[in-house]
């Protein structure tokens, strides 16, 4: 079956023009610059077939976006995979990696133990899966790329899919299949994909998986997203050269049952970055000593995006002046409160409960204190929900005091206590249940 790319009709003038606009005189010159046969080339600014690697060549040496002129020219194909080969195909940017909506982190700080260990277990200890998860803001997507972008000389085949507008799994095995396989096939089947994966060493990245997990219940995928978890547990457990890599607020509970040490199914829980918080202050211009703006980013836990949104608060109200802001004593407000308004959101009444009971011992919290205090709650509902704060990085282990010195304390940080103070002084929501 022929499988060739075709300039649409209507776009032929758009091409013409391109080629003045590129400074292009003749067919000839564009088959010299391309490395591709003249008759190809007359082919292509003609509207005529050509095969797909020659047709992102000659879109590429005249930078056109290829998915706006192009047309599926595969006999006997139906509408649906026309369109999936289409789409998968012309993503294209380099033969063998496609970065679709990865961001760029050639302006990187900080996290070199975590990219020590996340290079060694993907590289090295060839991991199957690597879950990469912490709280929004936290930099899980940039980490994931700057590690991608450091190992991907270890594999034949990269590509990077963001799940933020929640594709379903059969659109994204699609168009995997496709990528991995050289436009060879169109199969939306898990099998075609783990075949490739066996054959070839592919590394997959998959960012804001929290968007296809059910608010609410910790690690549960959404109705009609349960073969994501399948998906989950077969590229885990199944022996492969492969790795993939996701990125997600919450941990799915696939991983969960999977995860282990000297196992190839790895999670990672990014923490603050004083390092990057720091950096950022100094990009933003932000005048203070080193004190104060130590303390700044301790109060934002050195959550990235979070000190990058106040610090751009800070030059535009204070200008620039970090010990003014902190004398305001007003650190939630607009950009923060939306970043965790996302996140709290998602939680079940239960958790909810929790947080405001945690917001109000900021020293911590034992699961006894708890219990003494939700007494309707049964204690393996409470343990349920502290283990899915715990998985979204809303709370974190305290160091205990000396008379509870046995005991496992949990508490919050600066910034998500004094966002759940404000929002229960607000809202007037019970603290127990």
């Amino acid at each position: 079956m022929s499988r060739s790319l075709r300039v649409n009709q209507g776009c032929i003038e758009q091409v013409k023009l391109a080629l003045k606009r590129n400074g292009i005189l003749s067919q000839r010159a564009l088959a010299e610059s391309a490395g591709l046969s003249l008759s190809t080339v007359s082919n292509f600014l003609t509207g005529k077939p050509v095969d797909h690697a020659s047709f992102v060549e000659l879109c590429q040496q005249l930078a056109i976006d290829c998915e706006e002129i192009a047309q599926l020219d595969v006999a006997g194909y139906s509408k649906t995979k026309s369109k999936l080969a289409l789409t998968a195909l012309t993503r294209i940017t380099n033969k063998h990696q496609d970065w679709g909506e990865a961001i760029d982190v050639s302006v990187f700080y900080g996290r070199s133990k975590e990219l020590a260990t996340l290079g060694q277990w993907i590289a090295t200890q060839r991991c199957r899966l690597v879950a990469i998860l912490g709280m929004g803001g936290i930099g899980k997507t940039a980490i994931a790329a700057k590690v991608a972008a450091q190992v991907q000389h270890e594999f034949e085949y990269v590509i990077w899919r963001s799940l933020r507008n929640a594709p379903s799994l059969e659109t994204l095995l699609g168009n995997l299949v496709v990528f991995v396989s050289e436009f060879q096939e169109t199969a939306t089947d898990m099998r075609r994909l783990i075949h490739h994966l066996r054959s070839k060493r592919c590394l997959l990245i998959l960012d804001n998986m929290e968007a296809i997990l059910e608010p609410g219940y910790t690690g549960q995928f959404r109705n009609g997203y349960q073969g994501y978890g399948q998906l989950l547990s077969v590229i885990g457990e199944t022996a492969h050269s492969s790795c993939l890599i996701l990125t997600s607020r919450e941990k799915p509970s696939e991983i969960a049952a999977t995860e282990g040490d000297k196992l190839p199914v790895r999670c990672l829980r990014l923490s603050g970055s004083l390092e990057a918080a720091m950096a950022l202050l100094d990009i933003k211009g932000l005048v203070g000593t080193d004190a104060q703006k130590q303390q700044l980013c301790d109060h934002y836990g050195s959550n990235p995006l979070a000190v990058k949104i106040v610090a751009t608060s800070i030059q535009e109200l204070f200008d620039g002046e970090i010990k003014v802001f902190l004398q305001q004593n007003t650190f939630v407000f607009n950009g923060i409160r939306r970043l965790l308004d996302q996140q709290f959101e998602r939680l079940s009444p239960l958790e909810k409960s929790i947080m405001y009971w945690l917001a109000i011992n900021p020293e911590g919290t034992t699961i006894a204190k708890l219990e003494s205090n939700m007494i309707t709650v049964p204690r393996t509902k409470l343990l349920e929900a502290l283990e899915g704060l715990r998985g979204r990085s809303l709370i974190e282990k305290a160091t205990p005091t000396l008379l509870e010195k046995q005991s496992c304390c949990y508490t919050q940080q600066i910034m998500v206590r004094e966002y759940v103070t404000e929002l229960e002084w607000h809202t007037g929501e019970a603290i127990a249940l």
